[in-house]
Formats: C-alpha cells, sequence, structure tokens
C-alpha cells in the first residue's frame, strides 16, 4: 500500500507526461515511478484537463496516450469556472501569447492546465523554462503561473516533493 505525502494536489501538462514517460523516466525502465504517480492520478491527486487528453490522442498515439486513458478521472471537463478563467488569460495580450502567435496550433492545453489549476488551488506540473525577457510571438506556462499567482513545478521537482526514490 501506498502512502501518499502532503495533501497537495496537481495539474499536470503535457509536456510532462511526454518528456517523462517517453523520454527522461521512461517505463520500461522506472515501473515503480509510473506505478507511484497511477496512484497518485487514481486518488485524484493528479488530474489534467480535457484538452492535455486531445494534445496526447492527436499527437502522440503510443504507450502514453494509452496509459492516460487507463485512468477514468484523470481528465477533467472544462466547466464554466475553468472557462472563464481561460477566457480571461485570453483577453491578457502577454497572456494569450500561450498559443505561440507565430506558428500558431489549434492546440494549447497549456491554458486549460493553468485555468484548472487556479480555479481548484492546484499546483501545475510542466517542462517548461521561465522566459526571462518578453518575447513578441510566445509565452510560458511558468510566466502566467507566476502571473496568475498558480504555484508550479516541473516533474523532477514533484518527485522530490514527494519524497520518492527509485
Amino acid at each position: 500500500m501506498t502512502f501518499l505525502i502532503g495533501t497537495e494536489e496537481y495539474a499536470i501538462d503535457s509536456s510532462s507526461l511526454i518528456e517523462g514517460l517517453r523520454k527522461t523516466y521512461p517505463k520500461e525502465v522506472f515501473p515503480s515511478l509510473w506505478n507511484k504517480v497511477g496512484e497518485q492520478i487514481e486518488f485524484g491527486k493528479i488530474v489534467a484537463p480535457d484538452e492535455v487528453k486531445r494534445e496526447l490522442e492527436d499527437f502522440v498515439v503510443d504507450e502514453l496516450a494509452k496509459w492516460c486513458n487507463g485512468f477514468p478521472n484523470f481528465f477533467q471537463p472544462e466547466d464554466a469556472d475553468i472557462q472563464n478563467v481561460v477566457t480571461s488569460i485570453m483577453a491578457h495580450p502577454e497572456h494569450r501569447k500561450l498559443m505561440n502567435l507565430k506558428t500558431p496550433s489549434r492546440y494549447c492545453a497549456d491554458m486549460w492546465v493553468i485555468a484548472i489549476a487556479k480555479v481548484r488551488k492546484l499546483t501545475v506540473i510542466n517542462e517548461e523554462q521561465l522566459l526571462t525577457s518578453v518575447s513578441p510571438h510566445k509565452n510560458k506556462i511558468p510566466n502566467v503561473c507566476r502571473d496568475l499567482g498558480v504555484p508550479y513545478m516541473n516533474f523532477l521537482d514533484y518527485i522530490r516533493k514527494q519524497n520518492w526514490q527509485f
């Protein structure tokens, strides 16, 4: 039986899932890590908005999408409160750059991850780096989280916060 550390809950971005599961901590090398992450998802300690699911299913057609879909409550619907926060993100000229105005995509789970974290008072897990200077075309999750007062960390910091050792 796993004992959950702390009461903090998280909203995870597709970047952490892709980078973590497929590259840095592959499941075949770190199965116990992903068992623990799976338990956290089952207990509702880690969630992702439906937009992350759409990104994974359209861009990552492999075991990652299948693994994530194995948790029925992992992907959360975007309710009216979350949609309102996304609308406010889109209304802010700097925050709107999450969509990367230079190379726009029909996908942008970033703002949905931030919005679900803002509404539910969660910490965002993502792999993006804080931009240290303003870009005319893009913005990053940590910058918008900082502006909105939403805590954030990367996947390795999440593992450390759980006091997991492998």
